[in-house]
């Protein structure tokens, strides 16, 4: 983010809450079906909009055929290529659909990293071979020729971008495309904008004018702890929710709302834990296209010092637990509504130029904030460094530099237990009850909880339905709660898994009955079956029906 001021805050108001859940509202407000029907309406839109793209990417083989192999610190190199890179990957989907230019206008400049080497520059002149590019890749059913055509222009677009190529993930900033598309690939209409410069309405109307027109767009968010994707938006339905072709070989791609973006729930059942995970904020549009198109720049930007902040507060005393709530009361002082993206960081000193140093990154608050409206902001937080440190806030036009200081603690990850306290399972959904316990006497519990849905048994692949949870459980504490999957396919066999980190906690199968059988049937689970990660992983519950008795029953497994 760019820094365009730098001012030094003295006094902040740090204070703690014990609030162990959040009202997302403010923040769900922006993606809304309604706020986007409204612009559609007001724009002259008849919405829906149809998908434009018609291709289906990933960023394996054969998209990464001409990507280097990694380089570790240690000099050895890796056995496989690295990965495309999502920003790559998005763009070549774009320029495949306008099938363009059949060559390169200039050359695209080389550049050299310790994990890659050194990449050459691709010269001017090189052809792109639009003939072999196919839309869909079935493992088997493509040539060689297909498959390196497509991986070619995906690393000359790497290359453009300057990727950071990995072999478990590439990374790279969309804005690094605007220049070379331009001028070694010809594109008359390249244009960058950021949401946090508009008002939640006039940035609507930007992607809903481009969508009408027939242009995808390259699209890129966040997530409150600051991961990013890069993909592409290219149609709208009559809810007002965006086409997403996420570049995950055609997994999750659909609809979605913009304020939200999470690939692993279902768009049409988020959670307030969702919301935050998913790459809702500080969102990033790239549009083009080959041939020039006049638009009017914006004469007023949604920036300057319109957001002031009252106070920042932490769920509990901070700690090297990850999964600390931060709320950040705002108000917007202005006369229109526009997105808050602040960025909450510590830090021990200032270097010789004034800036942060031994700074550690906590997270990222963002939402659209109303006009003349006070608003909470949250983010799901992590600390790494400790001792006493300096807050930082981070803004998109300025830094608040000793906003206040915090002592962070060093903390051990507590153990948690879990007991199955009651499902409900229909031909169409699935419900579960948990029970949950800090066991530590000592520690907070902040580590998220997930809780993933398999069609079949469980399998260390993707392709789950999830839920999240942020538990900040006192040492000792214990709290209750449900989580619900629905639009399921009645007679088919599932698995509810909770993970805590990550490996599975526990395990529920079950099959949902018929349609025309029991719709509805409760399951309680004995109170002294505790599932503790650290103690026995993996253990099991069979949920079956038991026709001689109509309802179903419990089964543990190992």
């Amino acid at each position: 983010m760019k820094i365009f001021a730098v001012l030094i805050a003295a006094g902040g108001n740090v204070h703690l809450s014990n609030a162990d859940s959040v009202d997302f509202g403010s923040e769900l407000a922006y993606g809304s079906g309604e706020l986007v029907r409204s612009v559609a309406r007001a724009e002259g839109i008849t919405l829906p909009l149809a998908p434009i793209i018609k291709s289906v990417r990933g960023q394996g083989e054969p998209f990464n055929r001409a990507c280097p192999y990694y380089i570790y610190d240690d000099g050895m190199v890796s056995g496989e290529r690295s990965l495309v890179g999502c920003v790559a990957t998005s763009a070549e989907q774009v320029l495949s659909h306008y099938r363009y230019p059949e060559v390169l206008m200039d050359s695209i400049a080389g550049f050299s990293s310790a994990n890659n080497g050194d990449i050459a520059t691709v010269p001017k002149g090189t052809p792109i071979d639009f003939d072999n590019i196919l839309d869909i890749y079935t493992p088997g059913e493509y040539s060689d020729d297909e498959a390196q055509a497509v991986a070619n222009l995906s690393y000359y677009l790497g290359v453009a971008c300057r990727m950071n190529w990995a072999v478990g993930s590439s990374g790279a900033q969309v804005g690094r495309l605007v220049e070379p598309l331009r001028r070694a690939f010809g594109y008359g209409y390249v244009r960058y904008l950021r949401s946090y410069d508009y008002t939640p309405q006039r940035w609507l109307a930007l992607l809903l004018r481009e969508l009408a027109a027939g242009r995808p767009v390259i699209y890129a968010g966040y997530s409150t702890q600051g991961s990013g994707h890069a993909f592409v938006i290219d149609g709208v339905d009559r809810m007002g929710r965006f086409h997403v072709s996420w570049g995950f070989g055609g997994n999750w791609d659909g609809y979605f709302d913009l304020a939200i973006l999470n690939t692993w729930e279902s768009p049409l059942e988020p959670t307030a834990t969702g919301c935050i995970e998913g790459l809702g904020h500080m969102q990033e549009a790239l549009f083009l296209h080959p041939d020039s198109v006049a638009y009017v720049i914006d004469d007023t930007l949604s920036t300057g010092h319109r957001v002031a902040i009252d106070n920042v507060s932490f769920n509990r005393n901070p700690d090297t637990n990850i999964g600390m709530l931060a709320e950040v009361k705002v108000r917007n002082v202005s006369d229109v509504d526009m997105f808050a993206p602040i960025e909450l960081f510590t830090y021990t000193r200032l270097d010789s130029l004034g800036n942060p140093a031994d700074v550690d990154y906590l997270g990222l608050a963002d939402g659209i904030v109303r006009a003349h409206v006070d608003t909470t902001l949250v983010a799901f937080v992590s600390c790494s460094a400790v001792g006493e440190r300096l807050l930082g806030i981070n803004m998109t036009d300025s830094m608040y530099l000793a906003y206040d200081t915090i002592t962070v603690q060093k903390a051990s990850q507590p153990k948690l237990s879990f007991v199955l306290a009651d499902s409900v399972i229909t031909a169409r959904s699935a419900s579960f009850t948990l029970s949950i316990t800090n066991q530590s006497p000592t520690y907070w519990s902040g580590r998220m909880v997930t809780y993933s849905l398999f069609e079949g048994e469980y399998t260390e692949a993707e392709g789950d339905l999830r839920h999240y949870k942020v538990l900040n459980l006192q040492p000792g504490g214990s709290t209750g709660d449900t989580v619900s999957f629905r639009n399921l396919e009645p007679n088919t066999d599932y698995t509810f898994v909770v993970r805590n980190p990550w490996q599975p906690a526990m395990q529920v199968m079950f099959r949902t009955p018929l349609a025309t059988d029991v719709q509805s049937e409760k399951i309680r689970g004995s109170s002294d079956k505790r599932y503790n990660p650290s103690y026995r992983l993996n253990h099991r519950i069979t949920i079956e029906y038991d026709e001689s008795t109509g309802r179903y029953r419990q089964v543990l497994s190992r």
